[in-house]
């Protein structure tokens, strides 16, 4: 399973979780999914005036004329669905239009499940098991604003949801989710934790996508504690050959993840380049892994290019052939690990204005053979464990 996004591609709406997030509004007002209708943004102005609407739509205490973001005063719980899907449904089209869905739309979303949940009769029906959907994704989406121990306790709700309601799409969807906004917001720990903690429930499921995706999340948490690990790198070159990465031990190595179709792995490309000329004769070298899966595009772009280092094009589409991305768990790119003189894990982030620094503290920590003396051939570098085979 090829899970590769770009880092900082997210829909305008929750920072990518929209689409997430409208998976609770079928389920709020039942029979009428996040496509049943249409919520399109006002034709004019940007003053969050809900478009016109059938009867139907505005009923439940929503006023003639009143804005997308008057929660109807009602104890309808189906009028308060409705207003939850409306509000989910709708897209900002304006910069203005986006802050303030951002600053109204989550806590409104929360008052009116909230008051679904207290109005509801039965706790398992569609509209309440919604309900509970919608609070622990607005939840997640704000993970970056909780302690670690709340981020662990968030981690364990979604881990006995996952047990309770089965391996379905959305408990599925709820356990990524989460497992990506931690790690994007620099928890590495607890993120290592979450992908560890839903790697093993959906590593039982009979379930082969599910199975897969265990496999995925095993790879994140491997990846998250790799710091002070051997790094495994195996395939072969562009041109065919296998890569010899023992012959990169004594050097301080780059291995940038990368494809010709991410723009923020493009625009990383000069600043690697910089860094390459600057420190490469004291000992810094590059690998590039192409997740591409067009090897036309990537042999273009290479020529095109001409990067002085090798690049390695991963076998991601190819069952029969070790994977490395998947291997380390890796769905989003740009992602590089900066590895030392004994082939340890220095660092996942190298990257930026923090290259060049963590490049030059690398070589300075164990410094290397005379400049300009080239590889340290396989076996004559500083003793060291090697690093260990898949």
């Amino acid at each position: 399973m090829k899970l590769l996004h770009v880092y900082g591609q997210a829909p305008k709406a929750f920072a990518g979780c929209a689409g997430l997030l409208a998976l609770a509004a079928g389920l709020l007002v039942p029979g009428l999914g996040p496509q049943a209708t249409s919520a399109a943004p006002p034709a004019s102005g940007t003053d969050g005036k809900a478009p016109a609407a059938a009867p139907a739509e505005n009923a439940g205490g929503k006023k003639p004329g009143g804005t997308l973001y008057d929660l109807p005063e009602t104890d309808d719980a189906e009028a308060l669905g409705g207003f939850i899907r409306r509000l989910l449904n709708f897209d900002p089209n304006t910069p203005e239009e986006h802050r303030e869905y951002q600053a109204k739309a989550p806590a409104l979303l929360e008052t009116a499940a909230q008051r679904i949940l207290k109005l509801e009769k039965d706790p398992k029906s569609p509209r309440a098991k919604g309900a509970r959907l919608l609070l622990l994704q607005l939840k997640i989406l704000s993970v970056g604003t909780l302690t670690p121990e709340q981020q662990r306790e968030l981690v364990d709700m979604v881990s006995k949801s996952l047990a309770a309601n089965g391996l379905t799409q959305d408990e599925l969807q709820l356990a990524m989710m989460l497992a990506q906004n931690l790690e994007m917001t620099g928890n590495s720990a607890v993120a290592a934790e979450a992908y560890a903690s839903f790697g093993k429930a959906l590593g039982g499921s009979d379930n082969e996508q599910f199975r897969e995706l265990a496999k995925q999340f095993a790879g994140a948490e491997r990846r998250l504690t790799s710091v002070g690990k051997p790094f495994q790198l195996t395939g072969n070159t562009i041109d065919g050959k296998p890569l010899d990465w023992a012959k990169y031990r004594g050097k301080v190595v780059l291995v940038d993840f990368w494809a010709t179709w991410c723009g923020p792995c493009r625009a990383e490309l000069p600043n690697i380049k910089k860094n390459y000329e600057k420190f490469h004769r004291e000992g810094f070298d590059v690998v590039g892994v192409s997740v591409d899966s067009d090897r036309d595009a990537l042999l273009s772009f290479l020529n095109e290019e001409k990067p002085p280092w090798i690049t390695v094009q991963d076998s991601s589409d190819d069952p029969a052939k070790t994977s490395v991305a998947a291997y380390y768990g890796i769905s989003m790119i740009p992602q590089t690990f900066l590895i030392d003189r004994q082939g340890n894990v220095l660092s996942t982030s190298a990257r930026g204005e923090t290259l060049g620094p963590q490049i030059e503290k690398a070589l300075a920590a164990s410094p290397g053979p005379a400049a300009g003396a080239g590889v340290v051939p396989a076996g004559k570098a500083a003793p060291s464990k090697s690093p260990q085979k898949k």
